[in-house]
């Protein structure tokens, strides 16, 4: 069995030094048949872990000059609207429709009409959903997080002459779940004076719509449409080549709460080996993972590792760690105080129960549990220089019969 070899080789090495081994053998007494439980730790892994080294910056994340990170999306062409596409259904007196058909505008059917009154054409958007293709993440995802403070900028260039309001609506969708944008009618600039169209951007954000709520619920969809409504008194050949297009940029900075937010993932129990590798609880009196960290992130992480019965549907085991990682603290504006971050040391256990019940698994479900610093009390923001330092360690008590 080459693993049993191989272990029981790499702990006859290590009784030669007496840095690890925390117990003593005469070596004299061995026979052919003995058992040795020597408990000894192996440094295995030390580094650390950048923000900035896992993701790296490009159209969609981005760091400004103080590495505060913000998240970019961009739907082009949200709407596109030309004369010919408004219409009305006003009655305000009679208008010839010999006029209407010199301009080619018969397909508006004005219905009654009086020459030299205002009217509102009104014209609706195409609808356009943007996708966040995060779907098979999000099915994964549980818990509450708060996103403080995204914004979308209504990038629209405007050639028409006369007052236009528009309305403007999003509806985030997830699951059977949707949020409304609720945001009101808003004026659209027109060009001043000499000038044949304008380019202007409308902000959306917290103070004039419910768009944290939106971004809060993660959707998987984001549905857009809406009007744009022209006052008129002429329409003529002006209004006809008249347009009015315009493109969103989704603004989210990474700002935010949460508490209890949970990432679940399933994967084929990769413990459960046929052969002389496979782990066997007949190896181990006992086996645990000592970590020692020190974290910049204002994020506290929580694994648990269950063994399940897909068949069954049950959990059979679980190893729980508690505050693996420790959340930074944070000042005033959300960002880590970097000279007060302090190393923590979270002990893994696994146990006899735990390996004992491998081979009745067929898969392992990991769950990690997100709380920021101050839970719901105060948003944290997170930076592209911020790290993680970290040691981890294994510590075991084998279990080798010698025959």
């Amino acid at each position: 069995m080459l693993r049993r070899i191989f272990l029981f080789i790499s702990i006859v090495m290590i009784l030669f030094t007496i840095s690890c081994i925390k117990e003593t053998y005469d070596m004299n007494k061995l026979s052919e048949e003995a058992h040795l439980a020597p408990t000894f730790a192996i440094s295995a892994v030390k580094g650390n872990i950048l923000f900035s080294d896992i993701v790296e910056q490009s159209d969609t994340v981005v760091f400004d000059e103080d590495n505060f990170i913000k998240l970019i999306f961009h739907e082009d062409s949200v709407f596109y609207l030309k004369g010919s596409d408004f219409h009305t259904s006003l009655k305000a007196g009679k208008l010839n429709e010999s006029y209407f058909d010199k301009l080619g505008l018969n397909y508006l059917s004005p219905d009654n009409y009086s020459k030299g009154v205002a009217l509102k054409y009104v014209a609706d958007f195409k609808p356009e959903t943007f996708d966040s293709d995060i779907e098979d993440i999000l099915s994964h995802i549980e818990g509450t997080i708060l996103i403080s403070d995204p914004s979308i900028r209504l990038n629209y260039k405007n050639s028409f002459t006369d007052s236009i309001e528009m309305t403007f609506n999003a509806r985030g969708k997830r699951d059977n779940n949707t949020v409304d944008l609720n945001l009101a009618p808003f004026q659209i600039t027109s060009p001043g004076s000499g000038k044949k169209d304008t380019a202007d951007v409308f902000i959306i954000n917290k103070l004039n719509s419910s768009l944290p709520e939106i971004a809060s619920m993660l959707p998987e969809k984001i549905d857009f449409s809406g009007t744009a409504t022209v006052t008129t008194s002429l329409v003529n050949s002006q209004f006809l080549q008249s347009r009015i297009y315009g493109s969103v940029e989704i603004e989210i900075p990474l700002e935010f709460r949460m508490q209890n937010l949970q990432f679940a993932d399933t994967v084929d129990n990769f413990l459960d080996e046929d052969g002389d590798d496979a782990v066997s609880s007949q190896d181990f009196e006992s086996l645990s993972v000592i970590i020692n960290a020190k974290n910049e992130f204002p994020l506290a992480v929580s694994v648990e590792m269950s063994l399940f019965d897909s068949k069954e549907d049950s959990v059979i085991s679980t190893v729980a760690a508690n505050d693996i990682i420790h959340s930074a603290p944070v000042d005033s504006n959300g960002k880590t105080r970097i000279n007060e971050v302090t190393e923590t040391t979270t002990k893994i256990e696994f146990t006899e129960e735990f390996f004992n019940s491998i081979e009745k698994a067929d898969k392992i479900i990991f769950t990690f549990t997100f709380n920021t610093t101050g839970n719901t009390s105060q948003n944290v923001k997170i930076y592209s220089d911020y790290k993680i330092d970290f040691t981890a360690a294994m510590v075991l008590k084998a279990n080798i019969n010698l025959k």
